[in-house]
């Protein structure tokens, strides 16, 4: 059944991405002169854009200050539907926006790839924000969430440019996108628990501030996942040990499940207050790459630690790559945007709440 819906998924995934390559290349082309256009092509400090009557629809390879030349793409156009459909009274500060990183087993992936991903996200309502980020085997652990917390950190401090809203920054994020991204966050908020950090934007404190996280298929306990590696016979050809030295203590130091054993109770206080308050963690029960005990764990580690305000979603019916599958196919019904209204709802009742009772 999975072979047979990616069979149907890839050819009008293949097609979205061969416009979105013949898209680029035109950007590049027109703007490696600096002139406008017909188009509305133009070029600045070596980046790309793509203008409108609107304002800023595309921007990409954008530098944000991470490791080994990385950079990100800007997805700006909300759609006018996506407007007409949104109480635009909740957005006076802006559209949400969503950071988009995406899997690819710590060794693999491309921002390009997601540009149909990043799309349907601006049809729904959401300004996206998609990074590249260090790989293996130029790239250590480290160097990659590094990058993570770089691209949240520029999207904080540039995104209002574009007209997203700086209160309602959230990470969405698949696989190994989904592990980095939650390792940055506890990194992130340990650093800044033994410190004296104050509240600024340009600060690593920027992660703090990220309104909610959207976690899905994240492989999230390293030792748990080399087990699952071995039972299907491709330990051999995965990165994820040699990522990590084969040293099973770096293995311990980089599961975001065991946050509760890498800390004592006091220091986890400490921690809590710097970790995003919002998480919705998905998984299907049909994933033969990330077994979904693997979210089961980080959503139990993650309430253990205190954080209430968490969401498990198991689906029993899809794999590994279906979600975001959906997310590239167009004109697709996206079976995640009730998951992400229902989920933004609840962050949204939550905080009124806490508002009225301060």
């Amino acid at each position: 059944m999975l072979g047979d819906y990616l069979v149907g998924a890839y050819i009008p995934i293949g097609i979205k991405l061969l416009h979105e390559s013949r898209l680029r290349r035109e950007l590049k082309r027109i703007g490696s002169d600096g002139m406008y256009d017909k188009y509305g092509f133009t070029t600045k400090y070596n980046e790309f854009w793509l203008i409108s009557m609107a304002g800023v629809l595309i921007r990409i390879d954008i530098s944000y200050g991470g490791r080994n030349h990385v950079t990100l793409d800007v997805y700006a156009n909300v759609y006018n539907g996506a407007k007409h459909k949104l109480d635009l009274k909740q957005y006076d500060k802006g559209f949400p926006v969503i950071v988009f990183v995406y899997g690819g087993g710590w060794c693999s992936g491309d921002k390009n790839l997601y540009a149909p991903l990043a799309r349907t996200l601006n049809r729904l309502g959401y300004i996206v924000v998609v990074p590249n980020y260090s790989l293996w085997p130029i790239g250590s652990m480290d160097d990659m969430v590094h990058d993570v917390g770089c691209a949240i950190k520029w999207t904080f401090k540039h995104i209002e440019s574009y007209g997203g809203n700086v209160d309602r920054v959230s990470v969405m994020a698949h696989s190994a996108g989904a592990h980095l991204s939650v390792l940055a966050m506890i990194r992130n908020a340990e650093k800044l628990s033994f410190s004296n950090s104050v509240k600024n934007e340009d600060s690593c404190d920027a992660l703090s501030r990220v309104y909610s996280m959207i976690m899905i298929s994240g492989p999230y306990d390293i030792s748990d996942h080399l087990v699952f590696e071995s039972s299907r016979g491709i330990d051999e050809v995965s990165c994820m040990a040699r990522l990590l030295d084969n040293d099973y203590n770096k293995f311990h130091q980089a599961s975001p499940s065991q946050i509760d054993h890498l800390f004592t109770t006091t220091q986890l206080k400490l921690i809590l207050k710097w970790l995003p308050t919002n998480w919705l963690i998905i998984h299907g029960q049909y994933d033969a790459v990330v077994p979904f005990t693997s979210s089961m764990k980080l959503y139990n580690a993650l309430k253990n630690v205190g954080v209430d305000h968490i969401f498990l979603k198991t689906y029993t019916h899809i794999g590994h790559a279906k979600i975001i599958f959906d997310l590239m196919l167009p004109k697709q019904e996206v079976e995640l945007e009730d998951e992400l209204n229902w989920f933004f709802g609840m962050c949204a009742s939550v905080e009124a709440f806490k508002t009225r009772h301060e």
